[in-house]
């Protein structure tokens, strides 16, 4: 009998845990329809329990973009793909300069994590805020900025040939579409909200004389004493 039930409970595939479930009701093929975009309320609870897997199981973050690196190396084995190597050869990325610099940056720290060294993935974090704090005080410039980081510049002259491939989905091809969609509902929202905040306003806008004619004090004789300093209208016949 104790078999039995343990052939039936391995039948049954294992309980998906909360954030699985919320994001069951996202679309994987990201239409632009937005009839067919995320609900408000179910996209404010996967975007919760998102935030939370951040701190609480941020493992669903690293694996999703494991997988995607690694699926752009299809005869390459698990483990072997780098992010650096992702970045130069497989992303999408164009040929904006600041963002070069701070994914490569970045892609290096990430590189160094998954090599099992720490401390080096912390200084080339570190470097990468002494750099951004840089290009701030230079009004955006990382003229001087990308020369803090201390190493080789990215790859400028593949990366910048690129055009992006936008006629495709045009969503980083790194990104589980679940969480494009929960962005975007949440982008929706605050657009619908703010668009019945605006029509809300124009509904209470005040008809009529302004305040400030409302407010000006009534002074009465005042046409008929400007007309008196005028002079006689023209045509009229002069005073006896």
């Amino acid at each position: 009998m104790a078999a039995t039930q343990q052939a039936l409970v391995k039948s049954f595939p294992p309980p998906r845990n909360p954030l699985e479930r919320a994001l069951d009701g996202t679309t994987a093929t990201l239409p632009l329809d937005s009839s067919a975009s995320l609900g408000g309320r179910k996209g404010a609870e996967a975007r919760r329990l998102l935030e939370r897997a951040l701190q609480e199981d941020p493992s669903h973050f690293t694996s999703q973009y494991e997988k995607a690196i690694h699926r752009a190396f299809p005869l390459r084995r698990e483990g072997t793909v780098t992010a650096r190597e992702y970045l130069e050869s497989r992303s999408r990325m164009t040929g904006h300069r600041p963002s070069l610099y701070q994914a490569w940056a970045v892609a290096g720290a990430w590189d160094c994590l998954a090599a099992g060294k720490p401390d080096e993935a912390q200084a080339r974090l570190s470097l990468l805020l002494v750099a951004q704090e840089q290009a701030s005080l230079d009004r955006g410039s990382w003229l001087l900025a990308g020369e803090m980081l201390f190493e080789t510049e990215p790859p400028f002259a593949l990366l910048e040939s690129r055009t992006g491939d936008m006629g495709k989905v045009p969503f980083a091809s790194t990104a589980d579409a679940r969480w494009v969609e929960v962005a975007l509902a949440r982008l929706k929202v605050q657009d619908e909200f703010l668009e019945r905040r605006r029509r809300l306003g124009q509904g209470h806008t005040p008809a009529g004389p302004s305040a400030k004619e409302e407010g000006a004090p009534h002074k009465p004789g005042a046409k008929a004493k400007a007309k008196s300093k005028a002079g006689p209208e023209k045509g009229a016949a002069p005073a006896s």
